[in-house]
């Protein structure tokens, strides 16, 4: 082991988003008496992940009218304009979505939050509407970047549509205090066939 004191970072370290990713594996990170334990240590950092909310969802008339009208063309009838009208308001529509980078909080922040939330909006932790409140105050502490606020979700919350929208939002941002990487769907995703060259070996 390293005489550094514990958590010491040497002078030519990698950035601590790059220590946090990690190195290829060599000989020395694979043998105890060259693995310097407070480097790594000092690349600790919270998981974060992604989550997106997407307010397009008033454009999906337009493509359910355009759908309809290229499913009922018959067969030998030139329809590109009607496709290529369909591909733009498609694209707008997906143009909607703003991904937000959420930080995963251990449990303890989260019991924490709840309560002082609780208290300072004067709701019940038991209360169903006033779980629903402190719930979309803690998406919006927990978001990073872009920020929003919690007046912004609950905004969001009374429109049509977009309720469900949020509720997918909120339901990423509670997975991301329990997921591990190990356990993170993401992980497992295997794009190779997919690449235009094989990778090298």
């Amino acid at each position: 082991m390293s005489e550094r004191a514990m958590g010491e970072v040497p002078a030519d370290a990698p950035p601590a988003d790059e220590r946090a990713i990690g190195e290829p594996v060599t000989e020395d990170t694979v043998n105890p008496d060259g693995f310097d334990l407070g480097a790594w240590i000092a690349g600790v950092r919270p998981v974060q992940r992604t989550a997106s909310l997407n307010i397009g969802g008033w454009m999906l008339a337009k493509l359910d009218a355009l759908e309809a009208r290229i499913d009922a063309a018959p067969e030998n009838e030139n329809v590109d304009d009607l496709i290529d009208e369909f591909d733009r308001v498609r694209g707008l529509c997906e143009a909607g979505a703003v991904e937000f980078k959420i930080e995963a909080w251990t449990r303890d922040h989260v019991l924490k939050f709840q309560e002082d939330t609780a208290r300072e909006l004067g709701v019940s932790v038991k209360d169903p509407d006033g779980v629903a409140l402190i719930g979309l105050y803690q998406c919006a502490a927990q978001t990073v970047s872009p920020k929003i606020t919690a007046q912004d979700l609950l905004g969001m919350s009374v429109v049509g549509g977009v309720e469900n929208e949020l509720s997918e939002f909120i339901a990423k941002v509670l997975a991301a205090n329990n997921e591990t990487v190990r356990t993170a769907r993401v992980m497992t995703r295997d794009f190779s066939r997919r690449r235009s060259v094989p990778a090298p070996d």
